[in-house]
């Protein structure tokens, strides 16, 4: 691990593994309802061309909290207690479909899959990030990610990320309060010796719309 480096993170593997899917919301609520049976078949056929359609990717860089320029943008106190922080953005690339040539339950379908996928290449770049802080015996706190009202962080925020990191090199930009491309999420984990280990690193436990969102427990991450 090369403090103050960016490291670029390609050809992340995504299956979209079907009987994953099944336990997580949505597809759980989905796959119970009468329609079930249909809906497992569309999931089936639409999550290969999923899988076929996007390019995942990732950036991440490791540097000393104290030559960071959060700061600026008003962190949660916990985010900045360690010695170095961890910034992140991962992407799926371009979409090529156009989801409003789509059935609208296809539409919809499409949608949850990407964002399963999208879910599934930030967990494969946080076990890689575990991973270089394990082997220097540093702890971790939980992932924290502008937008997240319970953090009380505003997704305006966001822009330290793209300001910390060369995001061009993974063609991920950040228009006004969008990104491009759409499916792309950012993310900052304080790190270091100094610092108690975090339960969990990724968890839907404390979100303040938990028991509104679909997508609530999709991902829990130790």
């Amino acid at each position: 691990m090369s403090i103050g480096e960016p490291v670029v993170l390609g050809d992340i593997s995504v299956e979209l593994d079907l009987e994953q899917l099944e336990t997580q919301p949505p597809f759980a609520q989905w796959l119970a309802a009468k329609s079930g049976a249909a809906t497992r078949t569309r999931i089936e056929t639409l999550r290969e061309e999923v899988v076929a359609s996007i390019d995942p990717r990732g950036l991440y860089l490791i540097e000393p909290t104290q030559e960071s320029v959060i700061e600026r943008y008003d962190p949660p106190a916990e985010l900045v207690s360690g010695s170095h922080l961890v910034t992140g953005v991962v992407t799926l690339g371009e979409d090529p479909v156009a989801t409003n040539e789509l059935s609208r339950f296809d539409a919809l379908l499409w949608d949850a899959l990407e964002n399963a996928a999208l879910q599934d290449v930030r967990e494969a770049m946080l076990e890689a990030i575990r991973a270089e802080t394990d082997e220097r015996g540093w702890n971790t706190t939980r992932v924290y990610a502008p937008g997240t009202k319970d953090d009380g962080w505003p997704l305006e925020r966001r822009e330290y990320v793209f300001e910390a990191l060369p995001t061009e090199e993974i063609d991920c930009t950040l228009q006004g309060t969008y990104t491009e491309p759409r499916k792309t999420l950012t993310f900052t984990i304080g790190v270091g010796p100094d610092i108690e280990q975090a339960e969990f690193l990724l968890s839907c436990a404390d979100c303040e719309i938990l028991a509104e969102c679909p997508y609530a427990g999709a991902k829990t991450m130790a």
